[in-house]
């Protein structure tokens, strides 16, 4: 919502935001499904998300 990351522009792996955020794999799943059930991102199989 600030711009960080573009529309339609990929995010960062999650080992990328894991790194950057300093979370554990489950946090970034739950933080990642409340994106998508937020339609805020599309998460897209074999290629992440958008």
């Amino acid at each position: 919502m600030d711009g960080t990351y573009p529309l339609n522009s990929k995010i960062p792996s999650e080992k990328k935001l894991q790194d950057i955020y300093g979370i554990s794999r489950v946090t970034l799943r739950n933080a990642i499904d409340g994106l998508v059930k937020d339609g805020l991102i599309e998460r897209i199989q074999g290629k992440g998300w958008i």
